[in-house]
Parts: C-alpha cells; structure tokens; sequence
C-alpha cells in the first residue's frame, strides 16, 4: 500500500507540477516580451518535457541509469502509440505534409542517432554533447522556417494564450513556476523511488519498470492534453 501511494503520489505531482511549471514560464516569458514563437518552439517544448527529463535526471543521480534510458525509450513509444493511439480513435488528426517532412525526418534522425549511441554499450558526455547541439540546431531551423508560415505562427499564438500567455501579475507567475518546479521535483524522487522498490519487489530489471510504469506516467500530461485536443 505504502508502495502504491508512493508511486500514486509521485505521478499526481509530476502531473499538475508539469502543468503549472508550464503555464507559470509561458506567462513570464510573454510577460517579458519573449517572441511567441521562441516560446512555444524553447518554453513550451521544454515545459512539457519537465517531467521525463527531471525522472531521468534523478534516476541518473541515484544510480538507476536503467530507469532513466527505460523512460527515454518508453516515453516515446508511449507518445507515438498511446497517445496518438488514443488520441486518433477518439477523432480524425489532420496531417501536413510539410509538417510531416521536417518534424518526421527530425524524430527518425534522432531515434537512429540515438540506437547507434546505445549500440557502443554507453551513452557518454560526448554523445550527451552532440545530442544537444542536434536539438539547437533543429529549434533554430524551425524557429526560421515558423517565421515565414502565417499558419504556424497563428497555431502557436492560439497554444500560447491557452498556456496562461495572457497573465500580467508577477507573483501569480513565479508561483506557478516556483510550485511547478518544486511538485516536479518532489514527484521525481517519489516516483523513482517507487520504480526502484518495485522492481526489486518484481524480480524485474529497472530498465522494464522505466519502459513501462515510469514512461506512461510521465506521459499522462500529454496523453490528457491530447484527449482534450481531440474531444
């Protein structure tokens, strides 16, 4: 029982931290006259990714690298199959081919780059590096090519008001991203704890609790969001 609620805890935390850390750095960068676009491409996709990179962070930390590459791989099946799975029954999803084209070929480049990372038996400082430089240059490329779509720039207007763009009050912001990032953080260390403990428990290694349990977990905020979107 203690278990559950461990875990239980850690999940709530990492789902309403992530949902205010989000809403809280939108308004101040907005607030701060940051560009909409830059937001939604740096603020945005970041935000929405604070739970799985704070999980894999800790579980790093601790020791636990097999939760932390778990998550990394489940995560993304998880946001591919479940999530667009779910979202995709419960109504049709309109497709851009150009969409298709730069966004897709980015995520295939990105998954092969990282299975040859992994086929070394490592994933070391400089592979970390190069991954890093890879996703700069891919938010630059979008950033320029956003600029001159009409549609995309409206797209991102629309997500940036409904994030809490339109928020003026300072102390309201850094609230939610000070409580945010705390939840997230206390979620992380709840959940990752729990992760290890069951898979002790399982007799399972740490790198199947992290590809299933601990990657929908942390993929519940996109999975509501996207079921929102579709309803």
């Amino acid at each position: 029982m203690i278990l559950f609620l461990q875990v239980a805890g850690g999940l709530i935390l990492l789902y309403f931290g992530g949902e205010y850390l989000v809403r809280g750095a939108v308004a101040l960068a907005d607030r701060l006259g940051v560009s909409h676009l830059l937001i939604g491409l740096t603020v945005v996709a970041a935000g929405t990714s604070a739970p799985e990179l704070v999980v894999c962070l800790i579980a790093a930390l601790k020791g636990e690298p097999g939760i932390a590459l778990g998550n990394v791989v489940g995560s993304n099946i998880a946001n591919i199959l479940l999530i667009l799975g779910v979202t995709g029954a419960i109504a049709a999803i309109p497709t851009s081919r150009a969409a298709l084209y730069r966004d897709g070929l980015a995520a295939v480049f990105a998954t092969v780059l990282f299975a040859v990372m992994c086929m070394s038996g490592i994933v070391g400082r400089a592979d970390g590096a190069l991954m890093l430089v890879c996703l700069v240059s891919y938010l630059v490329y979008c950033y320029r090519s956003d600029k001159r779509s009409r549609k995309a720039q409206a797209t991102i207007e629309a997500e940036i008001e409904e994030l809490g763009g339109h928020e003026t009050r300072y102390w309201v912001m850094t609230a939610k991203l000070v409580g945010g990032l705390v939840s997230v953080l206390l979620g992380s260390e709840l959940l990752v704890a729990g992760a290890r403990e069951t898979a002790r428990i399982a007799g399972v290694g740490p790198e199947i609790i992290g590809l299933s349990m601990v990657a929908i977990g942390t993929s519940l905020p996109e999975l509501a969001t996207g079921i929102a979107a579709a309803r």
